[in-house]
């Protein structure tokens, strides 16, 4: 355990980051004040965000969701850019998962699709 010291929210118990502004993201509570420490964790790569911290919050991050359920590129791209539109590319965000699941209908179910492209196809393929 590092040295770090975090805030805790009384209603949900979770973990809050610092700029939680006196209301916890998790749940919306009103956070009065500091009532539970908690020691915070080192740092691991899940911990760590390079360039925001859009995932930071998140009970699970895309990465990890994407990777245990072995997803491929077009949907863990799907999956990231759902997930983070209201915290960093709004509209854009929306307009690029839509991009990606028109390219998975057009390279996995067009009359055109290649054969180790069909759904179903597992990795290594």
């Amino acid at each position: 355990m590092g040295a770090t010291i975090n805030e805790c929210c009384d209603n949900c118990f979770r973990v809050l980051p610092k700029w939680h502004g006196g209301i916890c993201p998790n749940c919306g509570a009103k956070i009065e004040k500091q009532t539970h420490e908690l020691p915070m964790p080192e740092p691991t790569a899940l911990t760590t965000q390079i360039g925001g911290d859009h995932y930071k919050s998140l009970a699970i991050q895309p990465a990890e969701y994407c990777q245990r359920n072995q997803l491929r590129h077009l949907e863990s791209s799907v999956v990231k850019y759902v997930t983070r539109h209201r915290n960093k590319g709004g509209e854009q965000d929306i307009r690029k998962a839509i991009h990606c699941l028109e390219l998975l209908l057009a390279l996995e179910y067009s009359p055109n699709a290649q054969p180790s492209d069909a759904k179903g196809a597992s990795y290594g393929s």
